[in-house]
């Protein structure tokens, strides 16, 4: 499947007129806002199919934080190395 374009959702995404430092920031009181941002999210299976292919390991991105989503891509790198 191809790396989703984020012009085409995150018009669209709950975050977009957030201020991004909360979705960056190592503050827990900040990433639970943004994850609270993201629960409701319309777009937000979008937004993390884009970090997890994109390979964004750092913020919140799609619900999830940086822990969940480094295994996510670890696990994405095994299988498509194991498929080859």
């Amino acid at each position: 499947m191809p790396t989703p374009d984020p012009v085409d959702w995150a018009r669209s995404a709950a975050c977009s007129e957030a201020d991004p430092d909360l979705f960056f920031s190592s503050d827990e009181s900040a990433q639970a806002t943004a994850l609270g941002l993201c629960e409701g999210c319309p777009v937000r299976e979008p937004c993390l199919h884009f970090a997890v292919l994109d390979g964004q390991m750092h913020g919140v991105w799609g619900g999830t934080l940086e822990a969940r989503r480094r295994q996510m891509i670890r696990d994405r790198r095994r299988r498509v190395r194991d498929a080859a």
